[in-house]
């Protein structure tokens, strides 16, 4: 505790410390606005609701003249691909290039995207009002599928292998 006061007491002395209020829009977007009355708009897309950029994520298979395109979305995202998620992502990776392997595959490109709204504050999961995580299935450009799961089953120890096998199910059939 006296930490925490001693680093606020530095940062003040500093001059740092200004009050600002935070807005979150209807579409995605933040608005500071700062004591002395100025605003910045602040494009959210990508980003946690703490500002940190969302990396995609990219992961390739093939086989003979099909290709699946695994993509962690940060543009259709609000959090960061860590502890769970990641382990999920993985997961996901090893149940698609299962299928890949046992499945008698169509001449053709696809891309899996998976998007985490953790949050719904703000970006794409806030104009899409979305909380969980959703598989999209793309061919050609076009969402031609999407499979959503409860963020809590995620957390599931016992039950993420499982719904990794039923996402590629639900997508691929």
């Amino acid at each position: 505790m006296k930490k925490i006061y001693i680093l606020l007491l530095l940062v003040a002395a500093a001059g740092t410390l200004t009050a600002a209020a935070l807005t979150y829009n209807s579409d995605g977007s933040i608005t500071y606005t700062s004591a002395d009355g100025k605003t910045r708009h602040v494009n959210m897309d990508g980003k946690t609701p703490y500002g940190v950029v969302i990396e995609d994520e990219r992961r390739i298979m093939r086989r003979r003249n099909f290709t699946l395109e695994l993509i962690y979305a940060g543009s259709l995202s609000d959090d960061l691909k860590e502890g769970a998620l990641k382990t999920f992502f993985s997961e996901l990776d090893a149940e698609f290039r299962r299928w890949i392997y046992n499945s008698k595959l169509p001449r053709k490109k696809v891309k899996i995207m998976v998007s985490n709204c953790r949050f719904a504050k703000t970006g794409y999961c806030k104009r899409k009002s979305l909380r969980g995580i959703t598989v999209y299935l793309f061919h050609k450009g076009k969402k031609v599928k999407a499979h959503s799961i409860n963020r809590n089953d995620i957390l599931n120890k016992k039950r993420r292998p499982f719904l990794a096998a039923e996402v590629v199910k639900k997508l691929m059939n």
